[in-house]
């Protein structure tokens, strides 16, 4: 079975973003967004939708009458435009996307430049189409690309969310593409996903639907450039975090694993990485090894990395497990067992991993939640060693009594 096909929340299904906080009995409402959940593309909010599982299943057209057809093709009034549209939201939120597909087919009919009306509409096909197995689901596809290339057109540059969604209606056309027999096409779409900002470089080369694309040599070129693409975006999205960061006040004193006291103080004209995490956290435990990777580059260039850890059960019990952690995975960084005030230090702290990255100056700069790619941390970590001493405008670390 090929695996499925990618939507908004991709990836992240398959590993949660981030982890509940283990001392707090409800959880956290999930970065993700939900399967087969719609907004109104008005709303900054993206849509979601899970990838299709179930490649083979077709979904049975339902029959119309002659009244039906003929009530499909109304124009629809310019006053009822965006009721229609929202209309259409709320049947595609209660699973009835044939329905809310036809009737945003007539507001195109009636307005064909309507914005919200094509992205829902390349919404709705993508969605479909997951729902519908190959072949049912091709048209769909390309009918979603169809209509973002048609909003392109008249809008000339998409919207952040929109550009977010044309990644991925991309990557499931090239897919598309693929079990077409159309090569050449495939792999255009691939490059097209990657210039909107297609994130899952190492899908690209693991998807079994896209294998036959691997000994073509415009593939083997893409490739090539997968790696400069993954580290300008990373850049990218470093840049804008650091930009719209707002420092909080931080500061840490506990005892090390050996029982010695340690402080933030310890580390004053280092830049500093800070991980919330715990041993218990599958998305703590995937990005541990980019954090590793990460420190062993930079350790002798002026970067620091502490681990404070939240475990279950009692302090003893927590320290035992800690260890043996820490120990079997060759953690090459120190690692200390947190605390409450320290965690409430943080802002509306709300999942492990929350990764703090901190200037020379001691200066909180960015706060990243959930797991992250080495690319992206990394980018972080670079930009924050390139800056000179003085580049934070707050004072220096805290002082202690």
């Amino acid at each position: 079975m090929s695996p499925p096909r990618l939507l908004i929340v991709a990836i992240l299904l398959l590993t949660p973003a981030a982890c509940t906080p283990v001392d707090e009995p409800e959880p956290r409402a999930s970065e993700n967004v939900a399967a087969g959940s719609f907004v109104n593309p008005s709303n900054p909010a993206l849509p979601g939708a899970v990838p299709n599982s179930n490649p083979k299943t077709e979904l049975p057209e339902t029959p119309k009458t002659a009244k039906q057809s003929d009530e499909s093709q109304a124009a629809i009034p310019a006053r009822l435009i965006e009721p229609s549209i929202a209309a259409a939201v709320r049947l595609a939120q209660a699973g009835k996307l044939p329905e809310a597909l036809e009737l945003v087919k007539r507001v195109l009919a009636s307005e064909s430049d309507n914005r919200d009306a094509l992205f829902l509409h390349a919404q709705l096909a993508q969605s479909f189409a997951q729902k519908s197995g190959r072949p049912a689901s091709n048209p769909l596809y390309h009918a979603s690309v169809d209509s973002l290339e048609q909003l392109q057109k008249l809008y000339k540059n998409l919207t952040p969310n929109e550009r977010q969604f044309a990644s991925l209606a991309y990557y499931n056309e090239a897919c598309t593409y693929a079990v077409e027999k159309k090569p050449e096409l495939a792999v255009k779409d691939l490059r097209r996903a990657l210039e909107n900002g297609f994130g899952e470089f190492e899908l690209i080369g693991a998807d079994p639907e896209l294998a036959s694309l691997h000994d073509r040599d415009d593939f083997k070129k893409l490739a090539g450039e997968v790696d400069v693409i993954e580290r300008k975006q990373a850049r990218t999205r470093a840049e804008l975090g650091l930009a719209a960061n707002k420092p909080f006040p931080f500061h840490f004193s506990l005892a090390g694993l050996d029982g010695k006291p340690v402080k933030l103080e310890d580390f004053r004209g280092k830049v500093v990485v800070v991980d919330f995490w715990g041993t218990w956290c599958p998305p703590c435990r995937k990005e541990l090894p980019h954090l590793a990777s990460i420190y062993e580059k930079y350790r002798d260039k002026g970067l620091a990395m502490i681990g404070l850890n939240y475990e279950n059960g009692d302090e003893k019990d927590a320290q035992a497990a800690v260890e043996t952690f820490l120990k079997v995975n060759k953690v090459p960084y120190p690692c200390l067992l947190g605390d409450k005030p320290t965690r409430a230090q943080v802002p509306d702290f709300n999942g492990f991993p929350t990764t703090l990255f901190l200037d020379r100056a001691g200066v909180v700069r960015l706060r990243l939640i959930g797991y992250h790619d080495q690319a992206e941390l990394e980018a972080v970590v670079e930009m924050l060693l390139a800056e000179p001493d003085h580049a934070s405008d707050s004072a220096a670390l805290p002082k202690t009594n």
